[in-house]
């Protein structure tokens, strides 16, 4: 089983992996942002590093989810804090805004559309809903990532309106079995709320197998 936790910058996600981490026979897997070699450059200058950073993110997202689709067929629970599948979110928001072209943005989804052919969808997605408002005051007062402290609020609502889509698009594809829960999460949620969902749906996909 294959669980995909999203939402906004700084809506918790990381922090809800860490106590799912805590279950026996779950494996988790991390987004480092430490990896990242143009996460800086990114925010200093968009327009020139936007789709360079994007596509370097997408490809480590592809390796991850294919690391993920292995371990799940070994029987394992595995939970991915953001998914190949949302990195699209982030590739839209940089179109939207200018900062990736229109020739650089169909190339990113041309990528995108043949090497997610590759994939088997997630089977549940975890989305935190965070107002853009609560995720700014988060990254200012909570998180303080330096990079990070000129992130505008019209990014961040941008990126909540590109999540919205995309969970509209896993609610109407029928050719998959994804199950999408949404978690209103200011204040921060508890993991183990989450970890009962996981646990059911995990239960119905062993008796349907």
């Amino acid at each position: 089983m294959i669980v995909a936790v999203d939402g906004n910058i700084c809506a918790g996600k990381t922090t809800l992996v860490n106590g799912l981490s805590l279950i026996d026979d779950v494996c988790v897997k991390y987004e480092s942002c430490a990896d990242n070699p143009y996460l800086e450059d990114y925010y200093r200058d968009p327009s020139k590093y936007a789709l360079s950073m994007q596509l370097y993110l997408f490809m480590a997202r592809y390796e991850t989810y294919q690391s993920a689709m292995k371990e799940a067929q070994a029987g394992k629970i595995v939970i991915l804090d953001r998914s190949v599948y949302s990195d699209a979110v982030f590739a839209r928001q940089n179109y939207n805004d200018g900062y990736i072209t229109e020739d650089g943005y169909e190339c990113y989804m041309t990528k995108r559309r043949a090497l997610l052919q590759n994939l088997t969808p997630p089977n549940l997605v975890v989305y935190l809903d965070v107002d853009p408002e609560t995720c700014l005051q988060r990254i200012l007062n909570l998180r303080e990532r330096k990079c990070e402290q000129n992130i505008p609020l019209g990014y961040l609502r941008g990126l909540d309106t590109e999540y919205k889509a995309l969970l509209e698009e896993f609610a109407c594809e029928g050719s998959t079995t994804t199950t999408v829960c949404k978690y209103p999460w200011e204040p921060f949620g508890h993991w183990q709320d989450v970890w009962r969902t996981i646990s059911e749906i995990s239960r119905e996909l062993i008796h349907t197998d």
